[in-house]
């Protein structure tokens, strides 16, 4: 099961580890090996996490279980948000399907695990998975495996990696009394979402939040789905916003907009709409 968090939830128990589930060698590291903190140091040095997102994390960790939740599988993604997780003192994942970073452990760490724990940890894959989320231990998940160019069929259910992980999760979930958070996690490089007005408008005396790119009398307007922010226009505002003036909304109850204790309906969120663009 997914649920959204509530700030009035009693903390879990503390997670146990009873050792059923061996360590794994897509688990998540605490200590780097040299060449893995020069990588750290080099390339993602400069990698921020907004505050706001740290803390909604740690909130989610008291509350019950995560699950982080990529795009598509990248070993060097997978280290990366290794790093940042492990910088903000947020749950490190203990496993990820088809990906490793036994390269990246210390030379000690390495040779323990090619020479005692290599073999032990051979458990099956969504025996793993499923394991740690029922003993309330982080994990993350790919949905693909790789990108796929068109629409080829066979090509996109072979990349396809995450519905049959999260099968083995929503088991696990009904034989557990506490939640499970489905977490996303997404890497925007480069420069083209540098927001340039930030505002403010009101509505039944909420505040609603859009961002707004250029000037005109017309406007594109983008409106995030259900649960969601303005993040996910990234990789489209950029290109929009060299053609046109744009205007990202935040809806009531999403990202930086007010979370008032109401309805939320279709009506609420069209005139949330209107707010912003009189």
């Amino acid at each position: 099961m997914v649920e959204r968090p509530d700030p009035a939830v009693e903390p879990v128990p503390e997670r146990r580890d009873d050792g059923v589930v061996p360590e794994q060698r897509s688990t998540m590291l605490e200590r780097f090996g040299l060449l893995a903190r020069l990588l750290v140091r080099l390339i993602f040095s400069r990698v921020r996490l907004r505050p706001e997102a740290v803390e909604h994390l740690r909130q989610l960790a008291r509350q019950g279980t995560i699950v982080y939740v990529m795009r598509y599988r990248s070993t060097l993604d997978y280290v990366l948000v290794n790093a940042v997780l492990l910088r903000e003192g947020l749950p490190l994942a203990r496993f990820a399907p088809g990906v490793s970073t036994v390269r990246f452990r210390p030379l000690g760490d390495l040779l323990r695990w090619t020479f005692r724990f290599r073999k032990r940890a051979r458990a099956a894959a969504h025996a793993a998975c499923g394991g740690l989320v029922a003993a309330r231990t982080p994990v993350l998940l790919f949905m693909r495996s790789q990108a796929v160019a068109g629409r080829r069929r066979r090509a996109l259910a072979a990349a396809r990696l995450g519905p049959e992980y999260l099968r083995d999760i929503v088991r696990a979930a009904q034989a557990n009394t506490v939640p499970v958070f489905l977490v996303p996690v997404a890497i925007f490089r480069g420069k083209g979402f540098r927001r340039k007005e930030s505002r403010f408008t009101t509505l039944d005396g909420a505040r609603i939040h859009y961002v707004n790119y250029g000037k005109g009398s017309e406007a594109l307007v983008l409106i995030h789905g259900w649960t969601m922010n303005l993040d996910s226009w990234r990789d489209q505002v950029s290109d929009f916003a060299k053609r046109n003036r744009v205007i990202v909304i935040e809806l009531p109850g999403h990202g930086q907009s007010d979370k008032p204790q109401v309805t939320y309906s279709m009506d609420l969120f069209a005139r949330a709409v209107d707010a912003v663009m009189r």
